[in-house]
């Protein structure tokens, strides 16, 4: 039987402690008279885990709301049998998506992706790309060389929409955490120390800064909270072991990490967070909290960069050892909303409004095109649209090489 809607939406990397800006996403399109159906993937590697994320209750609940909760074969099946004026995929590496998309556009549908990331998109030759900014096609095409990034020249248009992921939103839908009395009891934390949240990169978790990261913020007098990389959480019922512990992060350095579904109040009930060349330090201005950056071995120039351009509402520790003094002389510090704003603007399109109403619009817009719409059809094109709106300190990041061809090309005024 086909189903049909305006737009249908099949993720198959869903955050268990974000997916629920996916759902006000498609509030806003409702709103906007545009039907849509979100299909949520729960196999492995990074699909939504039943029984962690979401309990049955809930998955009859969404059910109720036009959100389908089920395995990857299953939302395939289900997407390419859905007769949808619009098909829009996570921007995430996985085959399957590049087989769903491929297949929809052999069949004349229009196909888009969106971002979830500022630092990371796989276009597999949708139609109608979602980006967050134009540092994200900078990251692809010039920083991770990816080999999907000539695909960005099949695109009949490239939208700067934002990320909806940013959006300081809370989940309530899965969780009964309300407040920092709900939070602290459920964590037996002691309601009158602040929340320091820990946010470790993959590589921390065999690292023995992990456990020397929750001791000083123990010794400086906070609640140490741990939020894991996304994908550990997949151990939990998918048995992706993205570490190669069998056992997560938290539970080889004996603390309880914040349940992923909790994340979204963990950043609001944080004082301030810790990172170490992750780049969830961006997502701390949108939660307009401060950040504290930890010195790291790997990729030096890259997180330098990206340190740089957050330097309005971080601070850089110079070494672990100095953490706990740095957290009890110089925090907590409280910024000017300006702080955070001048680095939200840094990394958003410039336009009135944010990230929902972005994507909404350009998803009607995208809706509305003439399917004649020609691709933009050369990668020179793609490279013209980051011109001029990414920092130069991020070209010193590139390899030696590069840096000096775009010294030459920006000299003479050429697209790099």
């Amino acid at each position: 039987m086909t189903h049909t809607c305006d737009v249908c939406i099949t993720w198959l990397a869903v955050h268990g402690g974000a997916y629920h800006k996916l759902l006000s996403f498609q509030d806003h399109l409702k709103n906007d008279g545009i039907s849509c159906t979100v299909i949520l993937s729960t196999s492995r590697p990074l699909g939504i885990q039943i029984g962690v994320d979401l309990s049955e209750q809930d998955i009859e609940r969404l059910k109720e709301r036009d959100v389908l909760v089920t395995d990857a074969d299953t939302a395939r099946k289900l997407t390419l049998k859905m007769d949808a004026g619009l098909h829009l995929f996570d921007s995430h590496k996985d085959d399957r998506n590049e087989a769903m998309i491929l297949e929809l556009k052999s069949k004349g549908r229009k196909v888009g992706q969106i971002a979830s990331l500022l630092s990371d998109f796989t276009p597999y030759g949708a139609d109608y790309l979602f980006i967050q900014h134009p540092l994200t096609l900078w990251y692809v095409c010039k920083y991770s060389h990816s080999r999907e990034a000539s695909n960005f020249a099949q695109a009949k248009k490239i939208y700067f929409s934002g990320n909806i992921f940013y959006e300081p939103l809370l989940n309530t839908q899965t969780t009964d955490v309300r407040d920092w009395e709900s939070f602290s009891t459920k964590y037996h934390m002691d309601k009158d120390k602040p929340l320091c949240l820990w946010l470790p990169n993959r590589q921390d978790a065999t690292l023995s800064v992990y456990g020397e990261v929750v001791s000083a913020i123990r010794d400086a007098g906070y609640n140490p909270g741990v939020k894991m990389h996304p994908w550990e959480y997949k151990l939990a019922k998918l048995g992706t072991d993205v570490t190669g512990l069998g056992i997560t992060s938290a539970q080889k350095w004996g603390i309880t990490a914040i349940e992923e579904k909790d994340t979204s109040w963990a950043y609001k009930l944080c004082e301030l967070a810790i990172t170490r060349g992750s780049s969830t330090i961006f997502e701390l201005a949108f939660w307009k909290k401060p950040g504290l950056v930890l010195p790291v071995n790997t990729y030096t120039k890259l997180v330098a960069a990206q340190s740089r351009l957050v330097a309005s509402c971080s601070r850089e520790v110079n070494s672990i050892e100095n953490l706990t003094h740095f957290m009890t002389t110089k925090m907590p510090v409280k910024l000017p909303d300006s702080a955070y704003t001048q680095v939200q603007k840094s990394l958003l399109p410039n336009r009135n409004g944010n990230s929902l109403d972005w994507l909404v619009q350009d998803v009607i817009d995208a809706l509305s095109a003439d399917d004649n719409t020609q691709p933009i059809g050369s990668m020179r094109r793609v490279h013209r649209m980051f011109k001029g709106m990414v920092p130069d300190y991020f070209y010193d990041t590139l390899r030696p090489r590069q840096r000096l061809k775009y010294g030459l090309m920006k000299a003479l005024g050429i697209s790099f």
